[in-house]
């Protein structure tokens, strides 16, 4: 079951604003100072660059930004069903099924049928990566490191190698 809450949030000129909250990860956060708080991360406004590219609203992060958001996503996986889609409370399922998790992961659909599988445990990652082949429903399953240069929009290979 799926459920959303929000907090509340002041700001140094006592305007309020509500931000959500997820219920997976418990993150509170805060306006201060002109700086965001989640927990005990800190993002100033100077981090966060603001601008229109062609009249199309354009936002740019310092590489600290990008630094930490790489190692937020060190332990996660992009996955692809081949020739089939499935929907993410499908494939949820599914895949604790045959991956048998030591820890909860989190499943994000993101487009193209791609879909981010972000892992709580190092073990987990290792093993979803070097086991294999993930087979759901007579279909493979790719698996892949997540990379900051990865892009949904790009084609995906109509043929891949597998080990059987």
């Amino acid at each position: 079951m799926l459920s959303s809450s929000s907090i509340s949030t002041v700001d140094k000129n006592g305007e309020g604003d509500s931000l959500p909250e997820d219920s997976n990860t418990r993150n509170r956060t805060t306006i201060q100072d002109g700086h965001f708080f989640v927990d005990n991360f800190s993002l100033t406004e100077q981090e966060v660059k603001k601008s229109f590219v062609d009249d199309v609203p354009s936002i740019d992060f310092s590489e600290r930004v990008y630094q930490l958001l790489e190692k937020e996503m060190s332990t996660s996986v992009v996955l692809k069903m081949l020739g089939r889609n499935l929907g993410i409370t499908t494939l949820h399922n599914r895949l604790y099924g045959i991956w048998r998790p030591s820890k909860p992961f989190q499943l994000m659909d993101i487009e193209n049928g791609y879909f981010i599988a972000k892992f709580q445990s190092t073990d987990d990652y290792d093993k979803i990566l070097s086991q294999g082949p993930w087979v759901i429903f007579g279909h493979y399953l790719t698996v892949q490191p997540w990379t900051i240069d990865f892009n949904p929009s790009l084609p995906y290979p109509n043929m891949i190698l597998t080990w059987i």
